[in-house]
C-alpha cells in the first residue's frame, strides 16, 4: 500500500562529499599529461596497499588517555579491517589479536570469531555483555601461565551496559581477564572466554564506532518529553535499535514518573524500522498495542517522533498494527509533530538574563559582544519591572519571565521572594541552596531542616521543599518532598532541566565527600510533586563538587575538581558520557547557564565580577556581580 508524503520535521543539511574526504595532493592535482594520469593511478594503488597494511597496527599510536569520549554523531565512520588468525601465533599474540579484532562489530564481530572455537563463538554475545572502554593497547599487559589461561591486564575508562548506558569509572581502573585456549587443527584458538567478557576496546575506536543518543520517554502528566542517554553502534539499525529502547520502558532513574508502557508483550512486528525516500519511518507494532489507551498511545507515538526525528533519515515517524496507523483519536495525517499529540518540547533559548550591579538588577542581551552585555533594545515584549535588593540577598533565581525572583540571605537560613516586586521571607531551614524554578509554576530549594522541637538545625540530614508559586504568599508554604535516599547527606546546589522533569543535584556526604546525582521528579495523580526518585550517578571522578546548572537537555556543568588538577574549575558533564574540564577560572563561586550548550555559561567569583567563556579562556562579561537565567 503506497504512503502518503507528509509535511516534514525539518531538513537537515547533510555534510558534502568533499567534508568527509581528505585534501587532494597537491602535486598529483598539478598532473594533466597522460604521464600524471600514470602516477595518479599508481599512487592510489599505494594508498591501497597501505591501508591494506595498517589494518592489523595497533590502535595505541593515537589514543591518549586523557581524549575526551565524543558525543557528536559519526555519518559515515572509516571502516577498520583487522587481520585474522595468523598460521603458527602462539598464545600471547593471538589473544593480542584477538583484542584489536573485537573493536570490529563487523558483521556480529566476524573477524574476532575467527579467533575463537565453535563452542566459544556460539557463547560469545559481545552485544548482549558490557563493553569497557580502555586507555588503548600501549596498557595491555598479556601474560601466559603454565597450563592456565592467558592472563590480560589493562586501564579501564568506562563501561557500557547492554542497554547502552555509559558509566565513566572514578579512576583509570585496573581490569583483568583470563582466556582459556586450545588447539585446533595444530593452531591456538581461545576455547573459553572470561564468564561476563563482552568486549574491550580502546577510546579512539569507541569515538570511530558510537555515538550518543537521546531516548525519550512521556510523562502523561505534565505531557513533557524526558530524554535518557544510550550509546549506540554507528553501523545501521540505529532506527530500529532507538525504537526498542523506547519500547523497552523507562531507565530506574525515572521510576516512579508518570508513564505509561504499552502493554506486556508489545514489540516490533518485524523487528525493524524501515525509513523510505521521503524520510518517513514506519514502526510496525505487534496486535498488544491494540490493548493501550489513547494515552498511552499518545504518549508513546510522541517519544517516538521526538528519539526517531534525531536521525538525519527521519523527517516523520507512523506507529502502525499491521501496516494502518494506530488510531490515537485523530487521523494520522494530522500527525507530522509532537504537538499534534498534546506534547511540548522545551528548547531553551539565548533569551534575556538578568544582570545585577550591586542592589540593582536590569535586563541583559546575551547575545550581544562579548564584554558588553548592554540592555536590550527594544524589548521584544512586555518585561516585568525589577526589585531593588540589598546586599543581604544572593543567589537570585527568577520565574519564566522574570515576576517572580527568589533569593537566600546572607546567613542562608531564610528565603526572600518578589512577587511583583513585594517581598516575603520565609525561615525553615538552614544552609539553603540556591532556587531553582520549573515550568510548571514550582519553586525548588534545599538545606538542612529546622528541629521540630527549636530553632536548632536537624540532625536528620538533608531535605528538599517545593512552593507552588501560584498561590498567594501567605498560604504558599514550602512542601517537604519525599527523598528516602539522601539519608544523612545534604544537597549544596540543585538545578531543575528545562522541561521540569528532572534535578541535577551536588549531594554532600557526612564525610564531606561530594556526588552529582540525576533524579527524576516524582508527581502524584493531581501533578503535585512529592518525591525525588532514586538518583543516578554522573562525573564519578570529580571531586569537591560546590554547584551545578544545564548546559543543554543532555549535559550539566558543575564546579568542582578534575582528577587533571587539583583546582575547582568548571566541567562539563554529559549525562551518561564522560566529563571534560572548561579550564581554570580564578575565584568562581558558582556557575549559570542557558540551557543553549556553552555559547552562554557565566562564572560568578568572589571578586563579584561574572565570567564567560570566549574560545578556550574565561574572561569578564561586563560589569555585573551576578547573571540570573529568568526559568532556571
Amino acid at each position: 500500500m503506497s504512503t502518503p508524503q507528509r509535511t516534514p520535521h525539518k531538513v537537515r543539511p547533510r555534510a558534502s562529499a568533499d567534508t568527509l574526504r581528505g585534501p587532494h595532493s597537491p602535486l598529483v592535482g598539478s598532473l594533466r599529461s597522460g604521464l600524471g594520469r600514470l602516477v595518479r593511478m599508481l599512487l592510489a594503488l599505494l594508498v591501497v596497499a597501505v591501508l591494506a597494511g595498517c589494518a592489523g597496527l595497533p590502535t595505541r599510536s593515537g589514543v591518549k588517555a586523557e581524549q575526551a569520549i565524543s558525543s557528536s554523531p559519526v555519518e559515515s565512520p572509516p571502516n577498520v579491517f583487522p587481520n585474522p588468525p595468523q598460521p603458527g601465533e602462539g598464545p600471547r599474540e593471538l589473544v593480542g589479536d584477538f583484542l584489536k579484532a573485537n573493536a570490529s562489530p563487523d558483521e556480529d564481530y566476524r573477524v574476532a570469531r575467527l579467533y575463537l572455537t565453535s563452542a566459544a563463538s556460539n557463547t560469545w554475545n559481545p552485544t548482549g555483555r558490557s563493553t569497557t572502554v580502555t586507555t588503548g593497547e600501549q596498557d595491555y599487559n598479556i601474560v601466559e601461565t603454565y597450563d592456565g589461561p592467558v592472563q590480560v591486564t589493562g586501564r579501564a575508562l568506562a563501561t557500557l551496559d547492554s542497554n547502552g548506558h555509559l558509566t565513566q569509572l572514578r579512576t583509570h581502573e585496573k581490569i583483568q581477564s583470563g582466556f582459556h585456549l586450545a588447539k585446533v587443527k595444530g593452531q591456538w584458538r581461545i576455547a573459553r572466554l572470561p564468564r561476563d567478557f563482552g568486549s574491550w576496546m580502546s577510546l579512539s575506536d569507541f569515538n570511530r564506532l558510537f555515538v550518543s543518543r537521546q531516548v525519550y520517554f512521556a510523562d502523561t502528566s505534565t505531557h513533557a518529553l524526558v530524554p535518557d542517554t544510550r550509546w549506540y553502534l554507528t553501523r545501521g539499525g540505529e532506527a530500529t535499535a532507538l525504537a526498542r529502547a523506547v519500547l523497552g520502558g523507562v531507565p530506574s532513574w525515572m521510576t516512579g514518573m508518570a508513564y505509561r508502557s504499552m502493554p506486556p508483550g508489545t514489540r516490533l512486528e518485524v523487528d525493524a524500522v524501515p525509513v523510505d525516500n521521503n524520510g518517513l519511518a514506519q514502526v510496525d507494532l505487534s496486535q498488544q498495542a491494540l490493548q493501550a489507551d489513547s494515552t498511552t498511545r499518545r504518549a508513546v507515538w510522541a517519544a517516538m517522533i521526538q528519539t526517531l526525528d534525531q536521525l538525519p533519515q527521519v523527517r516523520n515517524v507512523e506507529l502502525t498494527v499491521g501496516g494502518s496507523p494506530l488510531a490515537v483519536g485523530t487521523s494520522s495525517e494530522d500527525i507530522t509533530d509532537i504537538s499534534a499529540l498534546g506534547y511540548q518540547s522545551h528548547t531553551p533559548t539565548n533569551g534575556p538574563i538578568l544582570i545585577r550591579n550591586g542592589d540593582t538588577l536590569s535586563w541583559g542581551n546575551p547575545l550581544n559582544t562579548v564584554g558588553s552585555p548592554g540592555p536590550i533594545k527594544p524589548l521584544p515584549e512586555a518585561r516585568a519591572s525589577l526589585p531593588t535588593l540589598n546586599h543581604n540577598w544572593y543567589m537570585l533565581a527568577a520565574g519564566p519571565v522574570g515576576r517572580q525572583l527568589a533569593a537566600i540571605s546572607g546567613d542562608r537560613k531564610s528565603l526572600g521572594r518578589w512577587i511583583n516586586g513585594k517581598l516575603s521571607v520565609q525561615s525553615f531551614g538552614t544552609g539553603l541552596t540556591q532556587p531553582t524554578f520549573t515550568p510548571f509554576g514550582e519553586l525548588w530549594v534545599a538545606g538542612r531542616p529546622l528541629s521540630e522541637t527549636g530553632p536548632a538545625p536537624s540532625q536528620n540530614g538533608g531535605a528538599v521543599w517545593v512552593i507552588d508559586t501560584a498561590l498567594p504568599a501567605a498560604r504558599a508554604q514550602p512542601q517537604v518532598v519525599s527523598t528516602p535516599w539522601l539519608g544523612s547527606s545534604q544537597v549544596v546546589a540543585m538545578k531543575a532541566s528545562a522541561e521540569g522533569e528532572r534535578m541535577a543535584m551536588v549531594v554532600q556526604t557526612p564525610t564531606g565527600s561530594t556526588r552529582l546525582l540525576l533524579s527524576a521528579i516524582v508527581r502524584n495523580a493531581k501533578g503535585v510533586p512529592v518525591a525525588l526518585s532514586t538518583p543516578q550517578q554522573e562525573g564519578l571522578p570529580i571531586t569537591g563538587m560546590t554547584d551545578v546548572t544545564w548546559l543543554d537537555p543532555a549535559t550539566v556543568a558543575v564546579l568542582g575538581i578534575d582528577p587533571t588538577s587539583p583546582v575547582l574549575q568548571p566541567i562539563t558533564v554529559p549525562l551518561g558520557g564522560v566529563s571534560t574540564p572548561l579550564g581554570l577560572a580564578p575565584g568562581a563561586q558558582f556557575i549559570v547557564g542557558q540551557g543553549a550548550g556553552l555559547s552562554n555559561v557565566y562564572i560568578m567569583t568572589n571578586k563579584q565580577t561574572v565570567l564567560e567563556r570566549s574560545g578556550q579562556r574565561w574572561q569578564v562579561f561586563g560589569t555585573g556581580s551576578a547573571i540570573v537565567v529568568p526559568g532556571a
